[in-house]
């Protein structure tokens, strides 16, 4: 096989792993499927989408896994990954709820992971402020609730499927009292998913199409090299 016909093939290849790799989020975009964390139903987590929000309420961290990273599925190394259990009720309804005896929460929780250490060490300061404030609270003692939130955007995936994960997982489900129907199944992946997933993708299409049309005609190209000889 000529050197031309392999380049083509070695695009080929390269093309169709950077579509594979960029095509889910990249529909994402395209469709703008973008679920808000702090208005949202429990029952806008059974798939995947976009999500963004604010984090209020962490309840606390469950357990934190080292993880593999990968660039167009090629492991590049291992990361440390925080799992955050967060309620998606954010200051304004809280602060409707408690000055109001009308008022319902209707809340439900998610699993929030995310690898930004500096991120992590928000969620926990905010989530040590809210124990000290049921703490007094609790104890009759004046004192004012969070006002903190925390931006995010990320996407939804499916929860590890990791007996160590889920083991942890349901022994803080059971230590904290919370039932698995009030915890959304998929789990928010922080991290922003930018245009330059889109862009990827369209470029994947290229080289894919690209190499299409051009590797017949190499291919040609070879099987009239031979005839003439």
């Amino acid at each position: 096989m000529k050197a031309k016909a392999k380049i083509i093939l070695f695009a080929l290849f390269v093309g169709l792993i950077m579509f594979v790799a960029n095509f889910e989020d990249s529909l994402y975009l395209i469709e703008d499927n973008t679920v808000y964390f702090n208005t949202s139903e429990i029952s806008d987590y059974e798939k995947g989408a976009l999500v963004e929000g604010d984090i209020y309420y962490p309840v606390g961290l469950m357990l934190t896994l080292e993880e593999q990273t990968s660039f167009l599925f090629i492991p590049t190394g291992n990361v440390k990954t925080f799992y955050y259990l967060v309620c998606n009720v954010g200051h304004d309804r809280y602060d409707r709820y408690m000055n109001s005896e009308d008022e319902e929460l209707n809340e439900f929780y998610a699993i929030f992971s995310t690898s930004d250490e500096q991120l992590a060490d928000k969620i926990d300061s905010l989530s040590n402020a809210w124990q000290y404030f049921y703490e007094k609270y609790e104890n009759g003692e004046d004192v004012e609730y969070p006002s903190n939130e925390i931006s995010f955007q990320g996407k939804l995936e499916e929860q590890p499927n990791d007996e160590e994960y889920k083991k942890i997982r349901d022994h803080c489900f059971e230590e904290w009292g919370f039932s698995p129907s009030e915890v959304a199944t998929y789990r928010i992946a922080e991290g922003k998913v930018g245009v330059s997933r889109l862009i990827l993708a369209i470029l994947s299409i290229v080289l894919i199409i690209g190499s299409l049309i051009l590797l017949p005609r190499a291919l040609s190209g070879r099987e009239d090299s031979k005839t003439e000889k």
